[in-house]
């Protein structure tokens, strides 16, 4: 009898051990992993800034043109043709991201594209060797200089295209329609920026410090406020990249 209830006792004790176990595994999960664990401060802004981005932000395709030193420039007075059909490819050119074209010294050129072809003006530095290098741009936020008239064609023996690169800047074109519509239509453009009963700001410096787009919007006093800056690269119509802040404002 006694042996029975011994048997009986130490199941028990089994049971409440497997029971605490059980519970002190769980209370780790939920420790790790937290499912319920508050949204943090920088988690709003940041969520603000990248919803902003997605709206602002385009793209831009570029590659270096070298010409052969054995090429005569004296045989190409005002331009020159390249015939490259994968090299327009390529900088995905078409009439909605147009190309533009700069010389060693970051001086804009004219250029125009002909079906297949490439119709590039001659750079204007003195020395030879600095004409021979180009690169070339294709963007939708670009807008470019056209070429007119017949230029000399160029062999592709006689030049040598660089890697193409593509990366994302954020479009002053977009920013500017971003900037309007936040002035001018806030209530139906903060329903895809932020949670409903929520109100942003965003305010764009140069690298200097000048302030150069605001929203214009200050949140109530005594009112909690999440604020952070971004470092952002805004391109404008000449392909011209320069460093900037957001500064995102959440209440």
């Amino acid at each position: 009898m006694n042996l029975l209830k011994l048997k009986r006792g130490s199941g028990h004790i089994e049971i409440i051990i497997s029971f605490v176990l059980f519970v002190g595994f769980v209370s780790f999960l939920f420790y790790i992993f937290n499912p319920f664990q508050n949204t943090t401060e920088s988690d709003y802004t940041d969520n603000v800034f990248l919803k902003m981005e997605e709206q602002v932000i385009t793209d831009m395709s570029s590659a270096s043109l070298s010409i052969e030193k054995g090429f005569d420039f004296g045989t190409v007075p005002i331009c020159f043709t390249i015939n490259d059909p994968g090299l327009i490819s390529g900088l995905k050119c078409s009439p909605n991201r147009e190309i533009l074209v700069k010389d060693k010294n970051g001086n804009l050129l004219d250029v125009e594209i002909e079906s297949d072809s490439i119709k590039i003006e001659v750079s204007s530095l003195l020395n030879d060797n600095d004409k021979r290098f180009y690169t070339l741009y294709c963007s939708d936020e670009i807008v470019n200089i056209p070429l007119p008239g017949p230029c000399t064609s160029i062999s592709q023996d006689n030049y040598n295209i660089g890697i193409i690169n593509n990366r994302e800047y954020w479009s002053t074109k977009k920013i500017i329609e971003f900037n309007n519509t936040f002035h001018n239509n806030y209530n139906d453009l903060k329903t895809s920026i932020v949670p409903e009963g929520n109100d942003f700001n965003f305010v764009i410096y140069e690298f200097g410090g000048n302030k150069i787009y605001d929203g214009d919007k200050n949140p109530p006093q005594k009112i909690k406020v999440n604020s952070k800056s971004y470092p952002i690269d805004i391109i404008d119509d000449k392909a011209n990249i320069k460093k900037h802040t957001n500064t995102i404002v959440v209440w």
